[in-house]
Parts: C-alpha cells; sequence; structure tokens
C-alpha cells in the first residue's frame, strides 16, 4: 500500500513539474506573439495560445481532480479488503446453505415417494377389502 502512495507521488510531482514547463512554454508563445506584427497571423497564433492555455488549464484541473480521487481510493483499499474478506466468509456461508437446502430437497422428494407409495398401497389394500367383503356378501 504504502508503495503504491509514493508512487502515486511520484507521478504527481513529475506531472506537477510537466504543467510548469508547458505554462512556461505558452508564456514564451504568448511573449512571441504580442512581438509580432499585426494582421491575420498574429490573431491566428494569439487564438491558438489562448486555446492552448486553455487546454493546459483544464488539463491541470481534470489531472487534479482525477489524483484527489486516486488518493481517496488508496485510503479506501483497507476498507475494500476487509469487504472482500466479508464477502468470501458470505459466499462460504452461502455455498453451506445451498447445500444444505438441496439435502432437504433431496429429504423432501424421497419423502414424497414414500408417500406417494403409500397411498398406492393403501388403494391395493382398499381394493383386497373391498373384495373380501364381496366374496363375504356372496357366501
Amino acid at each position: 500500500k504504502n508503495g503504491q502512495s509514493n508512487d502515486a507521488m511520484l507521478i504527481f510531482k513529475a506531472a506537477s513539474m510537466t504543467f510548469k514547463r508547458a505554462e512556461g512554454s505558452i508564456r514564451g508563445m504568448e511573449i512571441e506573439v504580442r512581438s509580432m506584427r499585426g494582421g491575420p497571423d498574429k490573431k491566428s497564433c494569439f487564438n491558438k495560445s489562448q486555446q492552448y492555455k486553455n487546454d493546459l488549464t483544464a488539463l491541470r484541473k481534470t489531472f487534479n481532480q482525477i489524483f484527489r480521487k486516486v488518493s481517496k481510493s488508496e485510503s479506501g483499499l483497507s476498507l475494500i479488503e476487509d469487504t472482500r474478506e466479508v464477502l468470501s466468509s458470505t459466499e462460504e456461508i452461502s455455498r453451506d446453505v445451498l447445500n444444505d437446502l438441496l439435502y432437504q430437497r433431496q429429504s423432501l422428494l424421497r419423502a414424497n415417494e414414500n408417500v406417494n407409495d403409500i397411498r398406492d398401497d393403501t388403494e391395493e389394500a382398499r381394493g383386497i377389502m373391498k373384495e373380501i367383503a364381496l366374496r363375504g356378501a356372496r357366501h
């Protein structure tokens, strides 16, 4: 975890330095544009330098937002690891419950078969009893 945090800081510092160099380059462009003679080229170069400046500002803002999110994410890694452990435990319990339910289902199916067998035997016994009663009534 600590190594990841150090890596993130190194990336942040390197990006900050790159942003500063880019800002310096844009300032240099602005100075060059100011020293140009008037005309369409100067206006075009001025517009481009302003667009570069706006793009760089937006990029830096986006980078800073992402870096803050990454920092928050790293601080939440231990929570995620704890959650994974709970999830693993929950999965194990779920498997045990499913196995118990499967066993109970099999028991219920066997009990249902036994009830059907007893019902068939009872019907057969009733038939035999009726025959005996009819024979007894004839004789």
